[in-house]
Order: structure tokens, then C-alpha cells, then sequence
């Protein structure tokens, strides 16, 4: 169950670049892959 946590870090750092990104990128309606991750 180690790499469960890894996984969990890594999902976190990924989701906060993406959520970044987004945030900078925002006003150019950059279609980032969020939907995917959401769903």
C-alpha cells in the first residue's frame, strides 16, 4: 500500500499545476484536460 499514498501526492501536485495553469490561462480558453479528470 506505499505506492497508494505516491499516487495520492502525485494526483495532488498534478492537480494543483493543472488548477495554476488554468488560473493564468484562464482568459485565453485554453481547454485544459480538467473535464477528464473530473470525470
Amino acid at each position: 500500500m506505499n505506492g497508494s499514498r505516491a499516487e495520492l501526492t502525485v494526483t495532488a501536485y498534478i492537480y494543483a499545476i493543472e488548477k495554476t495553469i488554468s488560473t493564468l490561462f484562464g482568459d485565453l480558453d485554453i481547454n485544459l484536460p480538467e473535464n477528464v479528470a473530473l470525470s
